[in-house]
This record gives structure tokens, C-alpha cells and sequence, in this order.
């Protein structure tokens, strides 16, 4: 059997989707009176869940103990509502353990596991095409895939998918396009898990050798599902180049398994906040008398840390906020390059891409009489130069009228075409005008454009 590691509240929602299609039987009976009887037969029947299937077995014999020892104290004397009895019963767990997972429903009539309801062969067929339609038309949630100026693949997605087959022309084809690049981001900033095996599936592309990454030890099934990257799974294809996670505290469960992973096998460095912390999957049981207990059943175990990232987060290995990691991940790329290099040509790209980088997420402002000066046609009008909002554009007459902002690097020196990757210095004449400007490449002038009509 196969889990989803996901949050709690994912399975409240999928609880009152059952129950909807059963509401007339199992409307809640708020004003439903409870007998000394029946709620020892809850309590009982509540350590006993504890017991057999709470994902840490000490602490459930012990949440058992407790729960008991209230009810003999006569602590649950005087209450008669259901309702009052499950918010109760959840705060006396509390005193044992703090687990936010764990949660209690009082729903008349439900003498069993919430029901499912029946479906014929034509209806799950059905119900799985729609669910495949709306994957591919979302892309399997892989929303966005580029080059990232100084050859940095990045891929962004923000889910991992069920429909795991389907999918991998999809996987594939984004991975070998970022195949050449000469280290990689992975931006999970946004994800919030999936399917557990989507997350080995993905792990696969970056392990040469099978390699252990993650075990679920489950209590209902008294098993352990060993999770491993495979590169059977991915035919043989495998990327070599460093990895970089993006994490946020959005990010959740088979995203934090993801991350998790490749951290503790130093396969890749994560760069962000910490996540959000979800590691056990939980499932609701029945207690009898119409009460339901929602709880973690089963919890992962690293083979690195022999533990898991529930209740903590994945923590990264540069800290910094979410929305800062972007741009601290090619800092630390450059910043790496930049020393593992000796040829100066590569020193001098690799910090034509430092100086860019900072001027992009760092503008300095100009003074606006200076950026006047610069404002103008050039090349024989082709090209003109205006300023806007404080800020200067170039629009190409030559290029449909195309307009990009131009970003400073210096008070004189100026990125160029945003779908460039060249620079522009103003230059003044004898009489000090600004009267044109040279393009710059990494390796030093290409071209002077001077202002004319």
C-alpha cells in the first residue's frame, strides 16, 4: 500500500465529501444525550485506538492511561453532549501529547470506517478520466521551465501528480531540456505534496545507483514501505549537475519528503524558510456510538537523520525568506562557480552574471536629470530612450516597437534588452554630453551607438 503524505485537514475535507453523499443518516445530533455507558465505551474504545494504531505506540499506551485514569476520576461525569465529549476528549490528549493531526467527529448512525460510497466500474472509470483531464490540462502542475542566465536550469511545480505514468513524457521531456544545464533550481516554494511515489519518481533523475531515500512505517499494516530513487524508473536518464530546493513555509508534505530526501543524501542543497512541517499520514477510525477519531497512523523514517521533518519543517541549509530565495540560490551558484574556476574568461562571465544579478534585485535609483541626459533617439531613430515613473526604457523600432525597462548597474552603465544578456555604458562627448553609448559582453565592448534623429 502506498500513502499520501499529507496534511490533516486534507482528510477532514475528504471525510465531509463522503459524508455529503449520506447526509440525511449521518447528520450530526447536537442535542443527542450521552449515557455514563456510553461514554465509557468511547473512552475505552478511544485508548484502545490509541493503542493499536497511533503512529508512536509509547505515547499511545500512555494518551490510553490518561484518558482512563480522567474517566475513573469522574471527569466526564456531568458532560452529556456528544459535540462536548470529542472536544474534550481532544484536549485531555493534548495534555500527552501535542499533535495538531489529531481530531474527534461525532457523526450518528456510523457504526463502522467512514463509508464509502459504492461505485460501479463505468463510474470509477469515469471519475479517473476526469481526474487525468484536469491533471494534463493543469500540466501535471509543472508551471514554469527555463535557462536562467549563466546556463541555471529552473523548474518550478506545484504538486506532485497520482497520475504518475501519464505523466512522465511530461517529467522527462522538462528534464532532459534542463539536461545541459550547468547546475539546477527546483522551486517547490509553492507546493504543497502529493503522491508519495511521484516523489520517488522525481528523485530517480538525480541518483545514478538505487539508493535508499525514505521509509513509511505503518501500524495498521504493522509494515515498512522502503522508498527508494531508482534509475530503472527513469530509463537509465540521470542528471549529475547540482541541485538547489527553493522551500517556503507553503511548502508541505511530499514536497518536504522531496526535500528532505535529497537533503539528508546531500543530493541537493535547500535554499528558504522552513516548511510547514507534515510528515505523518492520518486516517479516521471508528469508534462506535457514532464518534470518529482522526489520527497519524503511520510516520517516515530517514535512513540520514532516522527521523522525519513532522512538527519541524525541513530546515534549509541557507536560510533566508521565501521570496529572497531565488536570488539567493544563484548568488551561492555564482559564488561557487567563481571559485572552482581558474580560466579567466569564466571569472569574467561568471561575474558579468554577479553584477546583473545584484542589479536586478537590487535597483539603485538615478538621478532624474542624469536619466534625461540619456533619454533620446539613437541609431538613426531606431532606437529611443525614454524615461518613465523615474525609471528608463528603450523601445525598438526595429523590433515591433519592442519596450523593456533598462535596469542601472552604475549611474552610467545599464543592463540592456531584458532577452539579452549585454550591457550599455553612456559615454559623453568633448563638450560633456551624453550624446551615445557602447554595448558591453562579458568580454568588453561590441558596438557604439551614438543619438541621432
Amino acid at each position: 500500500m502506498r500513502y499520501l503524505i499529507i496534511s490533516a485537514s486534507f482528510f477532514i475535507l475528504l471525510a465531509a465529501k463522503v459524508h455529503n453523499g449520506f447526509a440525511q443518516q449521518l447528520k450530526p445530533v447536537i442535542n443527542a444525550q450521552l449515557s455514563r455507558g456510553e461514554i465509557k465505551q468511547v473512552v475505552d474504545s478511544l485508548g484502545k485506538a490509541m493503542v493499536n494504531y497511533y503512529v508512536f505506540p509509547e505515547k499511545g499506551i500512555k494518551i490510553c492511561q490518561h484518558l482512563i485514569s480522567n474517566y475513573k476520576k469522574g471527569l466526564y461525569n456531568k458532560i452529556t453532549n456528544p459535540e462536548e465529549l470529542s472536544n474534550r476528549l481532544v484536549r485531555d490528549i493534548g495534555d500527552v501529547v501535542t499533535d495538531r493531526h489529531i481530531g474527534m467527529r461525532f457523526m450518528p448512525d456510523e457504526g463502522h470506517d467512514v463509508p464509502q460510497p459504492t461505485l460501479t466500474d463505468a463510474e470509477k472509470q469515469t471519475d479517473s478520466l476526469r481526474e487525468l483531464r484536469i491533471e494534463q490540462q493543469d500540466n501535471f502542475k509543472f508551471t514554469e521551465l527555463k535557462i536562467l542566465p549563466g546556463n541555471i536550469g529552473y523548474l518550478k511545480f506545484n504538486a506532485f501528480t497520482h497520475n504518475i505514468q501519464a505523466a512522465k513524457p511530461t517529467i522527462a521531456a522538462a528534464l532532459t531540456f534542463l539536461s545541459h544545464s550547468s547546475a539546477l533550481i527546483i522551486d517547490l516554494r509553492h507546493n504543497g505534496g502529493g503522491n508519495v511515489d511521484m516523489v520517488s519518481q522525481l528523485e530517480s533523475y538525480f541518483f545514478k545507483q538505487k539508493t535508499r531515500m525514505n521509509s513509511i512505517v505503518d501500524r495498521t499494516s504493522k509494515d515498512t514501505i522502503i522508498s527508494y530513487a531508482d534509475p530503472e524508473k527513469t530509463g537509465g536518464f540521470s542528471l549529475e549537475m547540482p541541485v538547489y530546493i527553493l522551500n517556503s513555509k507553503r511548502t508541505f508534505s511530499g514536497a518536504e519528503d522531496f526535500s528532505y530526501g535529497m537533503q539528508g543524501s546531500k543530493r541537493a542543497v535547500i535554499i528558504g524558510d522552513t516548511t510547514g512541517g507534515g510528515a505523518h499520514p492520518v486516517r479516521p477510525f471508528s469508534l462506535g456510538n457514532g464518534f470518529t477519531v482522526l489520527m497519524p497512523f503511520a510516520r517516515s523514517l530517514s535512513p540520514y537523520t532516522h527521523t522525519d521533518w513532522e512538527g519541524t519543517g525541513v530546515y534549509p541549509d541557507v536560510a533566508v525568506p521565501a521570496a529572497d530565495a531565488l536570488e539567493k540560490a544563484l548568488q551561492v551558484i555564482y559564488t561557487k562557480q567563481l571559485v572552482a574556476t581558474t580560466d579567466a574568461h569564466e571569472q569574467s562571465a561568471i561575474k558579468w552574471q554577479i553584477d546583473k544579478l545584484h542589479a536586478r534585485y537590487h535597483k539603485m535609483a538615478v538621478n532624474s536629470k542624469l536619466l534625461a541626459q540619456y533619454a533620446g533617439n539613437y541609431d538613426n531613430g531606431y532606437i529611443e530612450l525614454f524615461v518613465k515613473d523615474g525609471s528608463l526604457f528603450c523601445r525598438g523600432k526595429n523590433r515591433n516597437n519592442y519596450t523593456s525597462e533598462l535596469i542601472p548597474i552604475t549611474s552610467s552603465v545599464f543592463t540592456w534588452w531584458d532577452d539579452t544578456d549585454l550591457e550599455i555604458e553612456f559615454i559623453k562627448d568633448e563638450n560633456g554630453s551624453y550624446t551615445a553609448f557602447k554595448i558591453l559582453g562579458p568580454e568588453g565592448e561590441l558596438r557604439k551607438i551614438s543619438k541621432g534623429k
